[in-house]
This record gives C-alpha cells, structure tokens and sequence, in this order.
C-alpha cells in the first residue's frame, strides 16, 4: 500500500500500476506490455527506434543515397 504523500505510477498506454523506481519510471513511463506499442506510436522520419531490456533507444535512421 502506497505512503499518503508517494505518487502511484501508472502506465501512460493501459493504466496498470507500475512497480519501478521514480527514475526509472521518468524515463519509460510504460508497463513491459505496453513498451513496444508505445514505441511503435512515437515513429519520426529520420528515427529509428531500438528496444534495449525495458528503454527504447533512439537511433539515426540508416540513410538511403539518393
């Protein structure tokens, strides 16, 4: 059961309780479930995104010449 003053961690995607650090809950605001469609929802031109355990990591998009 959560202290009056500590803030329960929710993911952002399907709202479960997340059981993670503040940090770490900072950084990936998304249950193990929900990491790979938040990842898929976030795709920007010139980005490609790499899963790393429970992170996803930004990588620069293999360019093709023109």
């Amino acid at each position: 059961m959560p202290r009056m003053l500590e803030r329960i961690r929710r993911c952002h995607h399907c709202g479960i309780e997340v059981d993670r650090l503040p940090l770490d809950y900072e950084e990936n605001p998304y249950c193990a479930n929900c990491l790979g469609a938040a990842i898929e929802g976030t795709r920007e031109v010139g980005l490609a995104w790499q899963r790393v355990g429970e992170y996803a990591v930004a990588m620069p998009a293999a360019r093709t010449p023109r």
